[in-house]
């Protein structure tokens, strides 16, 4: 009896872990911020191929296309070009790349990030809650948001928000 209810928890528990659902802001964000975005993300100045993973649209943001190619394609790993560069045996290609100091990642986040695209990439999590932080009600308003990085041209995020707070 006592081994029958350490199989059966045991059993429920990877269970329900691996049900766990993948949120941006919980599961995914931590691991881009740690590993990518420091060549792909908010600063100009070190921002490699163009490509910023730290927001979605925009003429650098990860669903763009660009020569045919992009980053991340919600619901199609095939299609990610980051998902081949994480799982990549080839150092030229890899990412992050081994010059880069940044440690490659663990299975269980490689798991995380191919069970976030095949999911849809969804970054919703992360709006509801800036927008909640500003007073804004997100379902108010239709995802994506598209275009309001083109509306913002030229004007510094962080200014806007300053702006939305003040």
């Amino acid at each position: 009896m006592g081994l029958f209810l350490l199989v059966f928890t045991t059993l429920i528990a990877t269970a329900l872990n691996g049900s766990k659902e993948i949120r941006y802001d919980r599961n995914v964000r931590p691991i881009l911020s740690d590993r990518c975005f420091h060549c792909h993300g908010p600063d100009k100045h070190d921002r490699k191929a163009e490509l910023r993973l730290d927001q979605t649209s925009g003429p650098d943001g990860a669903y763009r296309i660009l020569d045919e190619i992009q980053a991340i394609k919600p619901g199609d790993l095939e299609e990610s070009e980051v998902w081949h560069r994480i799982i990549s045996d080839d150092e030229d290609e890899l990412m992050p790349p081994p010059d880069s100091h940044k440690k490659k990642l663990t299975k269980d986040e490689v798991n995380i990030i191919r069970q976030w695209i095949e999911n849809g990439a969804d970054v919703r999590d992360l709006d509801a809650t800036m927008l909640h932080q500003l007073g804004i009600n997100h379902q108010e308003l239709t995802y994506p948001f598209q275009g309001l990085d083109q509306k913002l041209t030229g004007v510094e995020p962080a200014r806007v928000v300053h702006d939305l707070l003040i």
